[in-house]
């Protein structure tokens, strides 16, 4: 795997700037959603097999982070916190690349480092998994 620089490209679209709208705009709707103390969602994988999902957690860990409590919404679903401080990031990198012309940073991979991201990303996602599960029966919710 190695890091290319590609040089600034205005035709190609600002995919994280795109993503950082959509997040802020999904911020604003939550807000809004928890502020008007609508019913909460209903997690499906719970209700048919009285097993967590990865993302179950998401609702207090998006309450806490309204709250400016990152602690906690970290200890709520710790992989879906990495992944939105991760979009944030990227977003905002995005963002300022695309208003001061910057290069960007391109990974190049080949099909064997491909390969070892996915695993990667598989055992991250059955580790928050398996995080939420202990989590949710170590605090009985």
């Amino acid at each position: 795997m190695r890091v290319h620089v590609q040089p600034f490209d205005c035709r190609r679209p600002p995919l994280g700037t795109i993503y950082g709208v959509v997040l802020t705009s999904a911020a604003i709707v939550a807000a809004t959603w928890l502020w008007l103390d609508l019913p909460r969602m209903v997690c499906p994988l719970r209700k048919l097999a009285g097993l967590p999902c990865p993302t179950c957690g998401s609702t207090r860990m998006v309450e806490a982070m309204l709250r400016g409590d990152f602690a906690v919404a970290f200890t709520a679903n710790p992989l879906v916190f990495l992944v939105l401080a991760s979009a944030a990031i990227w977003s905002i990198a995005s963002t300022l690349r695309r208003v001061f012309a910057w290069p960007a940073p391109q990974l190049v991979c080949t099909r064997r480092d491909l390969l070892w991201i996915r695993v990667v990303a598989m055992l991250a996602v059955l580790s928050g998994w398996a995080y939420v599960i202990l989590f949710e029966a170590g605090s009985g919710s």
